[in-house]
């Protein structure tokens, strides 16, 4: 079969991905569970890499990847893999991605490099925008379309947020220093995470603690009651608005900071670890984790765990995204990219 050319225009890329993957002859393999099939690319399928960190899709109709090999752009047909040699994509090692509400695609790499990918071309973040070089743990969206991004070491040094606006980076919070030393003698803080709500309401986890960004101050979340305040694993925004959080045992959604009337509550592995939470247009909560394999909460509170020991290809869903197919992509640490469609 002879490959779409690349140059069609957005509206025949959107329709000759739907077309093909709704005929699902572009993978070699293909696994079935007993509520959903699911499809795989690897290596072998044109995959740079078997590991998978982030998932997008551009206004355009065209998926996006990221890997440790490279930036992936999918049109349907083939893979088009854009590393270091690419003009304005300063390494191949893609961690994060996200495309705002004008359509540009952040790319976010290891090592604390950015680029902004628009109207076909690269551009990398420098000093003379303010750009830091620090590497990339969360990206989101406020309303007025300010893009805000979470930064910090591994390691030591404090947690950031920042702020992109009119070309410029600025901060917003700094959460405390830890300085360098034995891993053991520091405390667990996690990464700093920024969700925006529906309404416009914005949250950031410092520390593993939840609070609302007001008028750049953090204000720390209290439990309805009272008490101490939990050790929040992750949190993701409600496409019904309200706030998804993942602490202690067990996942809720809270809104206006409150758990919400007839919402589910489903449990969680206290020592799993959280990769990804999202939203489908279904209402159910998609939970990626590190070495459990992905979790599916319904709106009738029944839930499904997708294993190897079920047949599924890897117990490590690092990434999950659902397309405008309704199709559910899954990144994972190993077995490459995966599609789910329910049977």
């Amino acid at each position: 079969m002879t490959p779409r050319n690349p140059t069609l225009p957005g509206s025949a890329a959107v329709w000759c991905l739907a077309a093909w993957l709704a005929l699902g002859v572009l993978s070699s393999r293909a696994d079935t569970l007993p509520s959903h099939l699911v499809s795989e690319w690897r290596i072998e399928e044109g995959l740079p890499g078997n590991s998978v960190t982030s998932i997008v899709q551009t206004p355009d109709g065209y998926l996006w990847f990221g890997t440790f090999q490279g930036l992936v752009r999918f049109d349907g047909v083939r893979f088009r893999v854009f590393d270091s040699t690419t003009p304005g994509l300063e390494s191949e090692r893609a961690t994060r991605l996200f495309v705002d509400r004008s359509g540009v695609l952040w790319v976010t790499m290891e090592y604390g490099q950015v680029s902004r990918y628009a109207d076909g071309r690269f551009t990398p973040m420098t000093a003379a925008e303010g750009w830091p070089g620090i590497s990339v743990k969360w990206i989101a969206e406020a309303q007025d379309g300010t893009v805000l991004l979470t930064v910090g070491a591994d390691d030591f040094g404090p947690r950031r947020l920042l702020e992109y606006r009119d070309g410029r980076f600025r901060e917003l919070l700094s959460g405390p220093d830890y300085p360098p030393g034995p891993a053991r003698s520091r405390p667990s803080v996690g990464d700093m995470v920024v969700e925006v709500e529906r309404s416009g309401r914005m949250w950031v986890v410092q520390d593993r603690r939840l609070g609302g960004l007001e008028n750049g101050k953090w204000i720390p979340w209290t439990p309805p009651g009272g008490g101490p305040a939990p050790d929040i694993s992750r949190i993701a925004a409600s496409s019904r608005g309200g706030l998804w959080v993942c602490s202690e045992g067990r996942i809720r959604r809270l809104v206006d900071g409150r758990p919400s009337p007839g919402s589910q509550e489903f449990p969680w592995p206290k020592d799993a670890t959280v990769m990804e939470m999202m939203e489908d247009s279904a209402g159910q909560l998609w939970v990626g984790a590190w070495g459990r394999g992905l979790l599916r909460c319904a709106p009738d509170g029944s839930t499904e765990w997708f294993t190897h020991e079920r047949g599924f290809p890897n117990n490590t869903a690092t990434c999950v995204f659902e397309d405008r197919e309704r199709s559910l992509w899954v990144g994972t640490a190993s077995s490459g990219l995966l599609r789910l469609r329910r049977r």
